[in-house]
């Protein structure tokens, strides 16, 4: 095909933004020679929505799995390779028990005894969710090692924000470097700086399990120097992988909902390489020192009481970077919006009246580009900054919110029902604000009519955003709402 097609295709998926068109750009990049098969075949296994489509067979949900491997041939390969990490395990056992095994042939009828009494019952078997999550993640074996060794990265990079800022850290982030410069140059002498780290001390002996989880993330990461062997870097990477799940969901269940989480991290990692070759940026390392650094700065403020715990909480949930290394364990990252807004409301009304007052300011934009010269979403969003100080004021900008509703909904246009909807979610804001009884229905309903604003405006506009990229939109612009509003700039200091 012709360079002036292949502009043509990527100019069509530019402009209506959809998986379908970007679909026919990758199928004209795979005719081309431009896009390999195997790393079209490893974006659809990542879960890209264009490069199912592209190859007429997409994998969506994990429940799809065993289908779409046996249909690329790959569930045999599998197959193996679990069989052999399982060998390798028991031998592991075989050898670290040996002596154990000894004494136990020497005092069998009180050791039987012992472990009545004492032996915990026998775990429960993994649900369905998580046995497909793991073979879904030792499946990433058969793209090679240095996929196996990326995958691993990207896990232990995103531990790196849970490990705490300590004597160790320096180290943990040195190991990442190492890495890293061993994926962008996989050459001996790169392997070899990664061995000299080798063993890995920088799990502590005691702490909250997230710590001690991330810690051992990054150990097992910096394992994959030991061998080049696939079927032992896939051991490396399932390890990682476990690791960095209990580090980043708090070491609860892994769900269906972590499940997806993981693989949105190894999916940013390893999609741009899979369909653009981008290698890993030294730089997000640095990012991620800059990051523990603002949350020993964070800490500062707390301690100094510049900081309320509750703002650090609320800015942590809502996933900012910096807050959620600072608040530690409590620092949970909850990915459903809705959920969200009814965590952040249980911190108190303060919080309550932050997130509702944010998300309706989230839903500014379709206002400003529809109604550009009415003033009456920015007054009722002033009076909602002044919350229940300003009763009166409150009161007015919910009739006038309340009037201005029905007479936007009365007209049945897109655009007049996105304003609607942002008028909405400012008389929720409002109310949350003055309302005596419990703000959490408010925060909620202030989220959902943002929500419904972006929706609507999207389609005047003749876009279709899903649900997923919808909630990010809102989440973005509510997360940097609180952070303009309870991390303001501190004072320069005094010539």
């Amino acid at each position: 095909m012709s360079d002036r097609e292949l502009q043509r295709a990527l100019r069509r998926w530019r402009d209506t933004g959809s998986s379908e068109d970007e679909a026919v750009y990758l199928r004209e990049r795979l005719r081309s020679g431009e896009l390999a098969q195997e790393r079209l075949l490893l974006a659809a296994y990542l879960g890209h929505p264009a490069a199912g489509v592209a190859l007429g067979d997409s994998l969506g949900e994990l429940s799809e799995l065993e289908a779409w491997l046996s249909a690329q041939g790959l569930s045999a390969r599998v197959d193996q390779l679990e069989g052999w990490i399982r060998d390798w395990c028991d031998a592991e056992v075989a050898f670290h028990f040996s002596h154990l095994a000894a004494f136990l042939a020497e005092h069998a009828e009180e050791a039987l005894e012992a472990y009545e009494l004492a032996a915990p019952p026998h775990p429960p078997p993994a649900a369905l969710s998580e046995r497909l999550f793991a073979r879904w993640v030792r499946g990433l074996a058969a793209w090679g090692p240095l996929i196996e060794v990326r995958a691993a990265w990207a896990i232990a990079s995103a531990c790196l924000a849970a490990l705490p800022e300590c004597a160790l850290a320096p180290l943990a982030a040195e190991a990442l470097d190492r890495v890293a410069a061993w994926l962008v140059c996989p050459c001996s002498s790169h392997r070899r700086a990664t061995q000299e780290l080798l063993p890995l001390r920088i799990v502590p002996l005691e702490g909250p399990p997230e710590h001690v989880a991330a810690a051992e993330a990054l150990c097992e990461l910096a394992q994959c120097a030991q061998h080049t062997d696939p079927r032992y870097l896939a051991l490396v990477l399932a390890r990682t992988v476990d690791a960095g799940v209990r580090a980043l969901l708090g070491g609860g269940a892994l769900g269906d909902a972590g499940a997806e989480r993981i693989r949105r991290i190894l999916a940013t990692e390893l999609l741009p390489w899979a369909l653009d070759g981008v290698e890993i940026d030294p730089a997000s390392v640095s990012a991620l020192r800059e990051e523990v650094a603002q949350a020993e700065e964070l800490r500062g403020r707390r301690s100094r009481g510049e900081l309320a715990e509750w703002e650090l909480e609320l800015l942590a949930r809502a996933g900012h970077p910096a807050a959620r290394i600072a608040a530690g364990a409590t620092g949970r990252y909850e990915p459903d919006l809705e959920a969200w807004a009814r965590a952040g409301a249980a911190l108190g009304r303060r919080a309550a009246e932050h997130v509702a007052t944010a998300a309706a300011r989230g839903a500014r934009g379709p206002w400003g580009e529809l109604r550009p010269d009415d003033p009456r979403l920015g007054r009722a969003l002033a009076a909602a900054r002044g919350g229940s100080q300003e009763g009166e004021r409150v009161a007015a900008r919910i009739r006038e919110l309340e009037a201005a509703q029905r007479e936007l909904s009365s007209g049945g246009a897109l655009a007049n029902e996105a304003c609607a909807a942002c008028l909405g979610a400012a008389r929720a804001a409002l109310l949350a604000c003055s309302s005596e009884e419990d703000p959490t229905w408010a925060v909620v309903d202030a989220v959902a009519q943002a929500k419904r604003a972006l929706r609507l405006a999207a389609q005047h506009d003749q876009q279709t955003l899903t649900e997923t990229e919808l909630d990010e939109r809102l989440r973005d612009a509510i997360l940097l709402d609180l952070a303009a509003n309870l991390l303001p700039a501190p004072a320069p200091p005094a010539s």
